[in-house]
């Protein structure tokens, strides 16, 4: 009898500390960061695109702080990162490397990988009436 209630209190024992400590060997340290965007945007001058670079997080602990970078300069703080206005109706777009670090709860860090934004020179429009130039 005292062998079987051993055995018997020892699972119940292997299965508390299973439900208890299932939700924490399911929450991963290591935090993943993926952009859901290209690597590379090609842009003309002046583009009026409206896309934004986003990130998505998995692992780590939330809440989540998002810090988006153009080069080593900070240049937003969510989730997705909006290109500034510039003049009304257009979006003004910087060329350069984007990338997002995210920080969770814990002071633990992951960076996204790198996006490059490249401008390229308005193509240029040559009109012609009249047969001459």
């Amino acid at each position: 009898m005292k062998t079987r209630a051993k055995i018997l209190l020892g699972m119940v024992v292997v299965l508390a500390m299973m439900v208890f400590a299932a939700p924490a060997m399911a929450q991963s340290d290591e935090i993943t960061v993926n952009t859901t965007n290209e690597s590379i945007y090609n842009y003309y001058a002046g583009e009026r695109n409206a896309t934004d670079l986003s990130v998505t997080v998995s692992g780590g602990k939330e809440p989540y702080r998002y810090e988006w970078y153009l080069g080593e300069d900070i240049v937003g703080y969510s989730s997705t990162y909006d290109f500034p206005n510039g003049y009304p109706g257009l979006y003004k777009k910087q060329a350069g490397t984007y990338k997002c670090v995210v920080t969770d709860a814990e002071g633990k860090k992951g960076t996204s990988q790198n996006i490059i934004v490249i401008i390229n020179d308005a193509p240029t429009l040559t009109v012609y009436g009249n047969g001459k130039k």
